[in-house]
């Protein structure tokens, strides 16, 4: 049967496949050289461009096609310009599907005609046919894999994980074992008695060959060796020799438990470990690698013409398509940083990319890592520095995404939430005026909530636009949005107007309130009408929603810490400072309750006034700062301007003396004489109308 027109046919198909790549190839390199020149970057470089066109090819399967195509070219050239020997037919004409060796005299006894498709060894082409062609139909099932799973997230998955495995563990557990085999194949080929013939006790370790073959043998497929331990086969042996082969047994043994047991159980564990702290990862880049592939045919489908709506328009009409995002977070997202975070390099990658973010974009990147909690400072720098928001392009969503993130991630940016408010105001002021206030109840509240929480100053024109935008929707608020509305205009001190105090409060009166279900909100609401109380303003609530909002206060008012008897909460911090107080002579009394629902960790009685002692540890400050957090502020201000006396303990200041009670004493004993001076005259506590409880 003459090959040839396959031969012919597979050589067309492979160059159609070779100018497909090719093509791709070159849609990119005009797609990133276009992105940047109508972007307004100046051209890449010829060298950087070709950099990036390789990285695209090699991340698209391009380089496994190259090499399959290769070697099926090799194949189809060696078929169209050399004389093979032909297979034998039996007696029916149809070829023997059997191939002999040289030197063979029968392949088989049941035919008498017998093939030599590698001739009469005089040729050396028969052999690197099948060379050719063994590693094309390899190189082409890797490829054909790789474009089959990816649409497929469970067996694209699996490939990444088994890719991952094949190339990270096994490498390593070949070294060990490759080195253990080594050292026990010499150690028991030279210990093994040597006499002017060999020896019957285990004929393969007679020569080097065979027993390197059957050591190897039996570590990877469990080879068994024949032992002969006959007493007739010691009596040509030395004392000495027989030693020798004592220790080779029980060495040999000792292999055998090593190589077979620990060895492969070591093995599938690794394998294990991996498959199952890789199966995230791998689920990332599957991801990454399907975006890849759309994103290749949408620069296709642009290119025969059809217009799939995608990518960035340009000036003439046509789209350009960003790869360069999908890329960096496929080839960084691998990075673990000195924390222990996936996808370090990511942010690095992400800060270099900030330009190139939509103002949209941009924002759910920095609300992504706040989200996650994963500390990214230089992206986030460079997101504030390049896509400052503007009242052109931001929205309302996008500017509430973006304060909130950074609030979160406690990552300060003065010019970002400055020009959030400066858009705010102007964008609601211009609304009033069309009587077409469209700020979402949850904007309005995570805006407002992140003013509060951070040290950026929130100019009172900002909240009035915020209460302006809450009153047109007021009916739409949900209990959480509209209760952290209220706590944050508690923390950052704005003092509503009559209007807005009492919609605010007829819609909380008109809600559904359980103390179990709406803990956290009915604490914010306590905080905001103490915030009324401050002003010297009647309570906005009645005395029924007051009082529940007081016993959820109290309920939570217990904050992390260990159990002491009689169930309250106390921090070891806390339990220390407490010590200290009662080794200066006084009796703390621990966890108090004010008539305001406020719990002091300590309270004792210092010249002539109470005084409320706060052991501020960690949790009570900013991250990687010694600045309050919002909650701790706020705390500290209401409990002082209701009547209390409160000297707060800050974590480092304590931990600063060190464990030398009398250092410890003289920092309290200052700290108490500080606080009650700058207390002053005596306060007049005021009078609380829903107090259902005494001082403790």
């Amino acid at each position: 049967m003459d090959l040839r027109p396959f031969a012919i046919a597979i050589l067309c198909i492979t160059a159609f496949g070779v100018e497909e790549e090719l093509r791709r190839a070159r849609l990119f390199w005009k797609n990133e050289a276009g992105k940047k020149m109508g972007a307004g970057l100046g051209a890449l470089s010829n060298w950087t461009l070709a950099k990036q066109t390789i990285s695209f090819v090699h991340n698209h399967g391009g380089t496994t096609f190259m090499l399959a195509a290769g070697w099926t070219t090799v194949s189809c050239l060696l078929l169209l310009f050399f004389d093979f020997p032909k297979a034998a037919e039996d007696e029916s004409g149809d070829p023997l599907l059997f191939r002999d060796h040289k030197g063979h005299e029968s392949v088989s006894s049941l035919r008498e005609v017998h093939s030599e498709p590698y001739g009469d060894g005089s040729e050396e082409m028969p052999g690197l046919l099948w060379l050719s062609l063994s590693l094309s139909i390899l190189f082409w099932m890797a490829y054909i894999a790789h474009k089959l799973f990816t649409p497929f997230e469970s067996l694209n998955i699996f490939l990444l994980i088994t890719y991952k495995v094949l190339f990270n563990d096994f490498v390593v557990f070949l070294y060990l074992f490759v080195y253990i085999f080594c050292c026990s194949y010499f150690t028991l080929f030279v210990l093994f008695p040597r006499t002017t013939g060999p020896l019957p006790f285990m004929e393969p370790m007679n020569t080097w060959f065979s027993s390197f073959e059957h050591l190897m043998g039996m570590a990877l497929v469990g080879y068994h060796f024949s032992i002969s331990l006959d007493p007739k086969h010691f009596e040509s042996m030395s004392y000495l020799q027989a030693v020798d082969f004592a220790v080779f047994y029980i060495g040999y043994y000792f292999y055998v438990l090593f190589a077979l047991v620990l060895l492969m159980n070591l093995l599938v564990a690794m394998l294990s470990f991996t498959f199952v702290e890789t199966r995230l990862e791998s689920a990332l880049q599957n991801r990454t690698a399907f975006a890849k592939f759309v994103l290749q045919l949408e620069l296709q489908a642009e290119a025969l013409g059809m217009d799939v709506h995608a990518g960035e328009p340009r000036a003439d009409g046509s789209r350009a398509f960003d790869f360069r995002a999908i890329q960096c977070f496929s080839s960084k997202s691998r990075g673990i940083d000195n924390d222990g975070h996936y996808g370090a390099g990511v942010v690095s990658e992400g800060a270099v990319m900030a330009a190139d973010f939509e103002p949209h974009q941009a924002a759910l990147t920095a609300w992504a890592y706040a989200n996650a909690g994963h500390p990214a400072p230089e992206l986030f720098d460079a997101l504030a520095e390049r896509q400052l928001p503007n009242k052109a392009t931001a929205d309302y969503d996008s500017l509430a995404i973006w304060v909130w993130a950074y609030a979160t991630a406690q990552h300060p940016s003065p010019k970002l939430f400055a020009a959030v408010a400066e858009i705010v105001v102007e964008t609601t002021s211009c609304q009033i005026r069309d009587g077409k206030l469209a700020m979402a109840p949850v904007d309005v509240a995570n805006v407002a909530w992140a003013y509060a929480v951070t040290d950026e100053a929130a100019p009172p024109a900002l909240f009035d636009s915020l209460a302006q935008q809450a009153l047109a929707r007021l009916d739409r608020f949900e209990t959480r949005p509209l209760a952290k509305l209220a706590w944050a205009c508690a923390a950052v001190e704005y003092s509503p107007s009559e209007a807005f105090a009492s919609s605010l409060a007829e819609r909380f009166e008109s809600m559904s309130w359980e103390i179990h279900r709406d803990r956290e909100e009915l604490r914010q609401l306590h905080q905001w009408q103490l915030w009324f109380v401050e002003q010297q303003r009647a309570a906005p609530f009645s005395p029924h929603l007051s009082a529940l909002c007081l016993d959820s206060f109290v309920l939570g008012a217990s904050e992390h810490g260990t159990l002491i008897p009689g169930g309250t909460r106390v921090t070891r911090f806390q339990r220390q400072v407490t010590d200290g107080l009662a080794a200066l002579g006084l009796r703390p009394e621990p966890e108090v309750v004010t008539s305001s629902g406020y719990t002091l960790d300590a309270l004792v009685h210092w010249k002539g006034e109470r005084v409320g002692v706060e052991a501020d540890g960690p949790h009570h400050f900013r991250a990687r700062t010694h600045v309050p957090t919002a909650s701790t502020q706020l705390k500290r201000r209401q409990v002082r301007a209701l009547g209390e006396i409160l000297c707060p303990i800050p974590w480092w200041e304590w931990n600063a003396c060190g464990s030398d009670v009398q250092q410890q004493g003289e920092y309290l004993r200052a700290a108490l004489d500080r606080t009650v001076a700058e207390a002053g005259a005596r306060r007049v506590v005021p009078q609380w109308p829903w107090a259902t409880k005494e001082c403790g």
